[in-house]
């Protein structure tokens, strides 16, 4: 009985261990995040001039998609992290978290999106784009790395959005 016991003790202990990714490593030393701020350029009446959104989301890409039908095929094939759920409207700044599930991976192109229409697979628009440059023409990459966190800043204005890729 004692051998039995051992033994399925043992099964437990190596079924836990081969579910898990990273072993017996802590919990939370290998989440890779983006997490930021949207801030919007004039504050909460700058929505006056754009008063149909239906959602907002930032999108990570690893490359930059030039149709709106590529922007649902790169998310369909894992190619692209997003926020969950829609960010806050109306406001003057908003905050994010996109987890990065499987890393390392280069992000090419790191936007704020809007649906303003029904149809969910065309009626997007970037809104704002991640870059430390200055110039909104010119997207900055970040290599996500295991176990880090990245904290980015995206500024949108919404009466001059940035060039449209698709």
């Amino acid at each position: 009985m004692k051998k039995i016991f051992t033994i399925l003790i043992l099964t437990i202990f190596l079924a836990f261990i081969n579910t898990c990714d990273e072993g017996l490593a802590p919990l939370g030393t290998n989440v890779t995040k983006i997490t930021g701020t949207i801030n919007y350029i004039g504050g909460i009446e700058s929505w006056q001039a754009d008063s149909i959104v239906k959602e907002i989301r930032i999108i990570a890409f690893q490359v930059i998609p030039d149709t709106n039908v590529n922007i649902i095929l790169e998310i369909i094939n894992g190619n692209a992290f997003y926020t969950k759920d829609t960010l806050p409207r109306y406001v003057a700044q908003s905050n994010f978290t996109i987890e990065i599930p499987k890393p390392p991976v280069n992000l090419k192109y790191i936007v704020a999106v809007k649906r303003f229409g029904d149809d969910i697979f065309n009626d997007w628009r970037v809104i704002g784009l991640y870059h430390t440059s200055g110039d909104d023409t010119k997207p900055e990459s970040i290599y996500a790395e295991r176990g880090r966190i990245y904290n980015i800043t995206i500024n949108v204005d919404l009466n001059k959005l940035p060039p449209q890729p698709f």
